[in-house]
């Protein structure tokens, strides 16, 4: 493992607070860091989510009081997300989205390794990305797409990562994705 590794292993803990300045080595020893494009499984669930793409862009929005589809006017990082039911029974499931407006938190913020912390944006009530259809539960064997959308200065030049809370799939703890530039 880079510049040493057993050596930096072997320091536990401190290894840890020295890796945290190289972000692919910091998410190798946090445990619980999935490196995307890498599933991970949501405590006490069945359910696994992957990040699948991410992009910076201007995303189509749906208003759904207008019945209109338009580009967003500002770009954003786009992070799409599979979230697979790999259980016997049905999975609930609440887009990020509708959690932390709902609630008024900032819960959910993605991480730039040399730059900002960003944070999840919303289009406004009934605005949503196009193409993601928000279930009330994932079916057993079936895979839902949902799609977070950060507000970002400019686009991403580093390593990002995105912390999830897993109550938004009937879990407990957090997911936290390293995403390599």
């Amino acid at each position: 493992l880079l510049c040493g590794g057993a050596g930096w292993l072997a320091a536990g803990t401190a290894a840890k607070e020295a890796a945290r300045t190289i972000p692919v080595l910091a998410s190798l020893l946090d445990e619980g860091v999935a490196v995307a494009p890498a599933p991970a499984r949501v405590r006490g669930s069945h359910v696994t989510v992957a990040i699948t793409d991410v992009w910076f862009g201007r995303p189509d929005i749906r208003n759904t009081t207008l019945d209109k589809t338009e580009p967003a006017q500002t770009p954003v990082c786009c992070v799409r997300l599979a979230i697979a039911n790999a259980g016997k029974a049905p999975a609930p499931f609440a887009s990020w989205r509708e959690t932390q407006k709902a609630s008024g938190q900032e819960k959910i913020l993605l991480r730039e390794a040399a730059g900002p912390t960003n944070s999840l944006v919303s289009f406004g009530p009934g605005c949503e990305p196009a193409g993601i259809q928000p279930p009330a539960a994932i079916a057993p064997g079936e895979t839902a797409q949902d799609m977070l959308l950060f507000l970002c200065k400019a686009k991403p030049e580093s390593d990002l990562e995105v912390t999830l809370p897993c109550e938004n799939l009937g879990g407990k703890g957090q997911l936290t994705f390293h995403i390599p530039r």
